[in-house]
């Protein structure tokens, strides 16, 4: 459920009208798979014109949680955003049992190695930051650290508060 939950803090911060975002809570049954942050988010009918636009970067997660339970084929190089019409589907257009049978969680080589991956990418752009380098091929660091987010709680901090998974390279 934290793919569903994740893309609703994404499609509230695009714009996603408080009663369909009300409707998505309560039929996916998502109140307690948000973080504070995100509860207080979603639940405010009037957020500030500078978070939404921060909470859009979550469809990048959301996408990133979708490819693990095997919706989205594959996880492209991080240089471009995610197309939020291709993935909101996957949760606006199912039940929650629809969604939850249809999920086929990927192997734990699939997902380490992904995780591996997108570890190597944040590295690769920080090391470009702090030596005052442009971002490396292209690379989005925000995609990636989306990315990272979400592999880290995966991998081994699932009992971990969201907003406090480390992002450390």
């Amino acid at each position: 459920m934290r793919a569903a939950a994740t893309m609703i803090v994404a499609l509230k911060g695009h714009g996603m009208p408080q009663d369909k975002v009300d409707a998505v809570v309560r039929d996916y049954e998502l109140s307690n798979w948000f973080s504070p942050h995100e509860a207080a988010f979603v639940a405010d009918p009037n957020p500030s014109e500078s978070e939404s636009p921060v909470q859009t970067w979550r469809y990048e997660a959301a996408n990133a949680l979708l490819w693990s339970l095997g919706y989205v084929d594959r996880l492209d190089t991080p240089r471009e955003l995610c197309d939020p019409a291709a993935i909101a589907p996957f949760i606006l257009e199912q039940s929650r049992a629809q969604f939850l049978a249809g999920a086929k969680l990927r192997s734990k080589t699939e997902i380490l190695d992904q995780a591996d991956l997108t570890y190597r990418y944040r590295w690769a752009l920080v090391d470009a930051r702090m030596k005052g380098h442009l971002a490396p091929a292209g690379l989005s660091d925000d995609v990636a650290m989306e990315r990272h987010q979400v592999f880290n709680w995966l991998m081994e901090h699932a009992d971990t508060p969201w907003d406090e998974i480390s992002l450390d390279t």
